[in-house]
């Protein structure tokens, strides 16, 4: 056993150094934090599989159970480490530059994130933090390669930041989601049958409406953390994004919708159009409300349907929820940017960058890839 465990270690302490030597190399000064991140997990690694090898050298059998545990849990971190952090890092491009310095900026607008590391992966947009300590671990953004340098899907990443912030306040957060959940039960009156199989049913239909209701609330919070940050232009481009879902962007059947991770988008639409109104931005909300109708009519859909997952007496209780939880949570908003023109206004660009969008469609790529090209200081080639 001692031989065993020392070739482990020894293995261990290669694949280490072997690590090291690829992250020390330049990037971007945005990802300078999470380089300096991730070089400190692996000082902190090589001195106890080093440990692991010292006590190996001095002590008897007794040892080894307790030597092979650290063992064991040294090669997770390093695998996970190399896996998530040094292989995306050893890949980053000089594309990469501009999605660094806008998560690196809208990071710093932030007190939660203005020292948080981050990186960013290929992947349909979204955000990967570790499930045991999610906030302590660097945040792994992932990036849809072809969004890479299309400023205006960028503020997608407003929602995504939303899920951090949402780890950040589980606890005041999960209260409030607690209270709407109640609200929804209460809504529920199930008799009891003379068949008790069909009570059962009725009853777990109640029980997953309810449970549905957690991860729901998390994505419309994120909805309007989006939209509180970036203004018009999460609203143009959570619509833009989405539209052309199909049929399944309007109605799902029951099982569907059962203890599914996201809502309707439909539904999503039509209270960021009501939030975006209180915003004062009507005539957006309008114009996207004007879309997601055509849409509809297109797919002849001609009624809303959520299976008792949702009704109208629950938008009250739904959008005072939301306001409760922004508070909780905090984002910056888009108003406190709106006159600031500055080449280092991230919510400035983004909606500029859908006024262009709307105003020539066609002639907006050319003043995309000059504005990439001008923030990233990389001549953009496509």
């Amino acid at each position: 056993m001692k031989n065993l465990l020392s070739q482990n270690n020894l293995d261990l302490l290669h694949e280490i150094n072997f690590s090291i030597s690829l992250v020390e190399k330049e990037f971007p000064q945005g990802l300078s934090q999470t380089k300096k991140w991730v070089l400190d997990a692996f000082q902190d690694l090589t001195k106890e599989v080093s440990r692991n090898l010292k006590l190996l050298t001095v002590c008897d059998a007794s040892y080894f159970p307790s030597i092979f545990d650290r063992t064991n849990q040294a090669s997770d971190i390093i695998r996970y480490l190399s896996n998530y952090y040094v292989s995306i890092l050893h890949r980053v491009k000089p594309q990469d530059a501009f999605a660094i310095n806008f998560l690196h900026w809208l990071h710093a607008q932030h007190s939660q994130t203005k020292d948080k590391e981050f990186i960013i992966a290929d992947g349909n947009f979204s955000i990967e933090q570790n499930s045991k300590n999610p906030v302590n671990f660097p945040i792994l953004y992932r990036l849809p390669i072809s969004s890479n340098l299309r400023i205006i899907h960028y503020p997608l990443f407003f929602h995504e930041l939303g899920h951090y912030l949402f780890s950040c306040h589980f606890l005041e957060l999960k209260d409030l989601i607690v209270d709407f959940q109640n609200i929804v039960e209460s809504k529920f009156h199930i008799a009891r049958q003379a068949n008790d199989a069909i009570y059962q049913q009725d009853l777990r239909d109640k029980i997953d409406t309810v449970d549905t209701w957690y991860s729901w609330l998390e994505e419309f919070f994120c909805d309007a953390v989006g939209l509180t940050i970036g203004g018009a232009s999460y609203l143009y481009t959570f619509s833009h994004y989405l539209r052309t879902e199909g049929r399944s962007a309007f109605s799902k059947d029951f099982n569907a919708l059962r203890l599914s991770s996201h809502p309707v988008t439909w539904l999503r639409i039509k209270f960021l159009c009501l939030r975006a109104k209180k915003l004062g931005l009507t005539s957006e909300a309008n114009s996207i409300l004007e879309t997601w109708k055509n849409i509809a009519e297109t797919h002849n859909i001609t009624h809303e349907d959520y299976h008792g997952f949702y009704d109208d007496d629950l938008q009250e209780h739904l959008t005072q929820t939301l306001d409760d939880m922004l508070i909780e949570a905090d984002p910056i908003s888009f108003s406190d940017y709106h006159n600031n023109d500055s080449s280092s206004n991230y919510i400035h660009l983004v909606n500029e960058a859908w006024r262009n969008f709307l105003n020539d469609s066609f002639g907006y790529f050319g003043w995309e890839k000059e504005m990439i090209g001008n923030l990233s200081l990389i001549p953009i080639e496509y």
